[in-house]
């Protein structure tokens, strides 16, 4: 990749990153399914020339801002093909479970996104996610050192969490949380149930 096509992508990031001055009339219900299928689509032409395979298990529908949703599936798979291992085939696994709010009746849902790559050191677990901070070099593999940072920065605008496990050699896991639905409809639908 040439230096001019580095700095492209670092711009093209910087922008997402800054991007979305997004308020609660943005959120709305959404499948995560479709969502993740079509950041698959848009990655297309990178799981053919990687020989990947992605295999989703059935995803729970959600309250958030599609546009972003779709960015940080996007990310997230983009990002475990890079970090794939030389001699083998990238599988990428997507799952969820169902979280009760222990003291609520508020939902929410675990999404797991768990590859075969190369993995990484658990004690950079909490650096992953830091502008610009990358575990491994230019050379051996590109980006722009941001990809997850927008990914946080995503998760934390769906008032999520965002944490990641690892060994060297043994692949990553992501491990999203996100409500099902956000606290302002929470709210709403309040409002719209004393009405009746």
């Amino acid at each position: 990749i040439s230096s001019s096509q580095r700095m492209q992508s670092l711009i093209n990031d910087l922008l997402s990153f800054s991007r979305h001055p997004t308020g609660s009339s943005d959120f709305k219900p959404i499948d995560l399914n479709e969502i993740v299928n079509e950041a698959i689509v848009e990655l297309e032409i990178k799981i053919e020339k990687s020989q990947g395979e992605v295999i989703v298990d059935e995803l729970p529908g959600i309250s958030g801002i599609p546009s972003l949703i779709r960015q940080l599936f996007y990310n997230l798979i983009s990002n475990s093909l890079k970090f794939r291992k030389k001699d083998t085939t990238p599988k990428i696994f997507i799952h969820s479970r169902k979280i009760q709010e222990p003291d609520s009746k508020a939902v929410s849902y675990e999404i797991l996104v768990a590859d075969n790559g190369i993995g990484f050191d658990p004690q950079y677990a909490g650096d992953i996610f830091r502008v610009f901070k990358r575990l491994h070099s230019y050379h051996d593999f590109e980006g722009s050192g941001i990809g997850l940072s927008i990914c946080k920065k995503i998760v934390d605008k769906h008032n999520g969490t965002i944490h990641a496990e690892s060994k060297p050699g043994e692949g990553a896991t992501f491990i999203i949380r996100l409500p099902e639905m956000q606290e302002h409809e929470g709210a709403n639908n309040a409002r719209e149930s004393q009405k009746v």
